[in-house]
């Protein structure tokens, strides 16, 4: 089932994570609706806010399992998180021209980040179980914030 292709995602709430190219130590987060024009994906989260619109292509744009949000965040960072997962159908995960007002900003929100610049794919690391043990032991570890 997934990754959902963009065109999936019409219609359906999603969780949206945005990273602003020039500091991608931070994320921004929020739940909405995602509209696909055909060319452009958009994710309407907020009634008084214009859409987020990502940069990218329709490949960055593909919508991946929230089941996988506990592996690919900071335990501290998805403890914040978890909230906004709440009847989301798939995760997005994409560039930014600028930040996205009134969303939830986690800094160092990821166990690892790569990207793709031909594509605009942007690829979350997976952590290691053991590691999200020791980080949930060790608060004091975890830099999310």
């Amino acid at each position: 089932m997934f990754p959902l292709p963009v065109e999936a995602l019409d219609h359906k709430r999603v969780l949206f994570i945005g990273i602003v190219e020039a500091d991608s130590r931070k994320a921004y987060f929020v739940a909405g609706v995602a509209e696909w024009s055909g060319a452009q994906l958009r994710v309407r989260y907020d009634p008084v806010l214009p859409a987020v619109e990502p940069k990218g292509t329709s490949l960055a744009w593909e919508g991946f399992d929230p089941r996988a949000l506990p592996q690919l965040l900071t335990p501290k960072a998805w403890q914040r998180v978890r909230p906004l997962v709440h009847e989301v159908v798939a995760c997005v995960v994409a560039w930014l021209p600028a930040p996205i007002p009134s969303a939830l900003v986690i800094s160092n929100a990821f166990f690892g980040l790569a990207g793709n610049r031909d594509t605009g794919e942007v690829f979350l690391m997976l952590g290691d179980p053991s590691t999200i043990r020791v980080l949930s032991e060790r608060p004091d570890l975890d830099s999310a914030t």
